[in-house]
């Protein structure tokens, strides 16, 4: 039969708010709904739900905030697990042939020392400067300073043939100025190794801005001078990996061939989903910019 959706039948617990009314069976079971092809997808369905009710999803108990922290969470809080630093360590290790030394600057030295070419390492700091411990400057192989300011501070004379920009760009408010900085401080033939979030929860270090697709990051380098190859863009992850994101899975939640299938080489093979894109981009002439000189 049919029951009318009132106040007079069900109370009026809001008073004045607009509402939706619902029937619940009396006893629980699954039934299929809209497309689903299988009671195994409302199963899924009906536990993201009760396992969100119950705090137990994400792994940090918390569906809003503390996004930092889920990056860590299901590890017991540390770091090394994460799904994009396993696709970034695969894009770097395979870039490594592409790219020349040896003046090579990173924020952080890490992945450059597994670059072989890279024999002069500079590094670049900015928080020093941001908490102002200290000044605009460098210091042998320390760059102090914003990379707003970089070729202020090398100058004409210090060219550089790689720069390692891993998840840099969504902490820049200005990315175009960033990356022309970038071509004014390289040499010919020089090389940026940039990989930037298409989809990542808010994280301040020390502020988060923007967000890449695969067309987005191409715009932004080659208005500034470089040239992006389409074969040597890449996008990591998809859409079972952005739920698996989302809960706070790590990469021992997969198989190693699986994480593999989540990452795709060339431009056009980059999925909608994707979670990072990456990107060898050449300041020409470069054999890989083909017509461009």
């Amino acid at each position: 039969g049919q029951v009318l959706c009132s106040a007079a039948h069900f109370g009026d617990p809001s008073a004045g708010l607009s509402k939706l009314c619902g029937c619940r069976p009396g006893t629980f079971s699954l039934e299929k709904h809209e497309n689903s092809g299988s009671l195994l997808q409302e199963a899924l369905i009906f536990m993201i739900r009760f396992l969100a009710h119950l705090r137990l999803i994400p792994f940090t108990g918390d569906r809003r905030y503390h996004g930092m922290e889920l990056w860590s969470a299901r590890h017991a809080g540390k770091a090394g697990g994460t799904l994009e630093r396993f696709w970034i360590d695969k894009f770097l290790h395979d870039s490594q042939p592409l790219v020349q030394g040896p003046r090579c600057l990173e924020w952080g030295i890490w992945y450059i020392n597994s670059f072989p070419q890279c024999t002069e390492k500079y590094e670049i700091l900015y928080e020093p400067v941001f908490h102002k411990q200290t000044h605009p400057h460098v210091a042998g192989n320390k760059i102090y300073g914003s990379i707003y300011e970089l070729y202020n501070l090398l100058g004409p004379t210090l060219q550089l043939n790689l720069i390692c920009a891993t998840q840099l760009f969504e902490h820049l408010e200005n990315p175009g100025a960033a990356a022309h900085q970038m071509f004014q401080v390289l040499a010919p033939g020089g090389a940026v190794l940039v990989t930037a979030p298409q989809q990542a929860q808010y994280h301040k270090v020390p502020e988060d801005f923007l967000r890449y697709t695969k067309a987005g990051l191409t715009h932004i380098f080659e208005t500034a001078g470089f040239c992006v190859p389409p074969p040597l863009v890449s996008g990591s992850g998809d859409f079972i990996f952005d739920i698996s994101r989302n809960l706070g899975l790590q990469t021992f939640d997969f198989t190693a061939e699986e994480m593999m299938y989540g990452y795709q080489q060339g431009y056009d093979s980059v999925a909608d989903g994707a979670i990072t894109i990456q990107a060898i981009v050449y300041k020409p002439p470069h054999k890989a910019c083909g017509h461009r000189a």
